[in-house]
């Protein structure tokens, strides 16, 4: 299954910028959420990040690409469900891809 459309992943692919999570635990409406970053933005780093809390067990990634200038506005987020194992593959596999666009990130075959 293509990364873009893995089960596991919540929300849609390609990732909203960061600020974008943050207004949804803000209880922002999420049709006011800021815009996604293009696909054909390039994985420049990726991030591990624990869930916010003990009881809330949804874990997310943190991409840095290269549509920005170090700020928030070249980082997007990747929100996993609580499976640890999954995310821990996810994490491989995007620190592997570093150099790739969104695009042929989201369109690898994730296999899990």
């Amino acid at each position: 299954m293509q990364l873009r459309n893995h089960p596991k992943i919540l929300l849609q692919w390609p990732p909203k910028r960061s600020s974008s999570f943050a207004s949804t635990y803000a209880g922002a409406d999420p049709l006011q959420l800021p815009s996604e970053i293009p696909e054909a933005a390039i994985l420049r780093g990726v991030k591990d990040c624990p869930p916010l809390s003990p009881s809330n067990k949804i874990q997310w990634l943190t991409l840095i690409t290269d549509q920005g200038e170090g700020t928030e506005r070249d980082t997007a987020r990747i929100i996993t469900t609580d499976y640890p194992i999954f995310h821990q593959h996810l994490l491989q596999t995007l620190q592997v891809s570093l150099g790739m666009s969104l695009r042929e990130i989201g369109d690898l075959k994730i296999d899990f």
